[in-house]
C-alpha cells in the first residue's frame, strides 16, 4: 500500500481576467468632480451601459478609446480572386459560334452535355483540391449569365420539326 501526500493546487492562477472596477465622475458646478453610480452616469450622458462597458474595456486594454469601424474601403481581394477564377474556368470550355444567323450576335454554344451546375461542381472540386476558397452556385451562375454570352447545345435553325421528331423516334 502506497500513501502519498496530497498535492497542493494553486487556485489563484487561472485564465480568468481580473475584475475591474470603474468609477464614474461628473463635474459639479464648483469645478470639483463628484463620484456617481453607473446608472446615474448612464442617464446623464445618454450612453447605454453596454457602450460604457465597451469604452472602459477597450481603454483598459489599449489605453485609448475604441476606433470607429463603420464605413471604410470595402474592397475584398478574396472575392475578386474567386470571380477571376470563375471567369478563367468558364473560358476554358470550347464553344462554337452559330453560322445560321445573318449577323453576328456574339453568342457561343457550349457542348450540349454541359450545364452550369456541372461546370460549377467541376470548378469547386478543382478549387478544393488546390485548397482555395470556393463560392456558391448562384454566384457562378450570375457570372456565367452576366459576363458571358453563352448557351448550351448547338443551334438547329434550318431543320424542320418533322425531321427532329423522326430523329427522336429513331434514337
Amino acid at each position: 500500500m502506497n500513501v502519498s501526500v496530497p498535492k497542493h493546487t494553486n487556485r489563484k492562477t487561472t485564465n480568468r481576467m481580473n475584475r475591474t472596477v470603474t468609477n464614474y465622475f461628473i463635474p459639479a458646478s464648483n469645478g470639483n468632480m463628484v463620484k456617481v453610480c453607473g446608472e446615474a452616469f448612464s442617464s446623464i450622458t445618454s450612453l447605454t451601459r453596454r457602450r460604457l462597458d465597451l469604452v472602459t474595456k477597450t481603454f483598459n486594454i489599449n489605453h485609448s478609446s475604441p476606433v470607429e469601424k463603420r464605413g471604410g474601403y470595402r474592397f475584398n481581394h478574396t472575392a475578386n480572386e474567386i470571380t477571376q477564377s470563375i471567369e478563367d474556368h468558364i473560358k476554358q470550355f470550347k464553344c462554337r459560334k452559330s453560322h445560321h444567323t445573318r449577323r453576328d450576335t456574339g453568342r457561343c454554344y457550349l457542348q450540349p452535355g454541359l450545364s452550369i451546375k456541372y461546370m460549377w461542381t467541376h470548378w469547386t472540386k478543382k478549387r478544393i483540391s488546390e485548397k482555395k476558397p470556393t463560392s456558391s452556385l448562384s454566384k457562378y451562375q450570375k457570372i456565367f449569365t452576366k459576363k458571358f454570352n453563352l448557351s448550351f447545345g448547338h443551334p438547329r435553325q434550318d431543320v424542320c420539326s418533322f425531321c427532329t421528331e423522326q430523329k427522336v423516334f429513331i434514337f
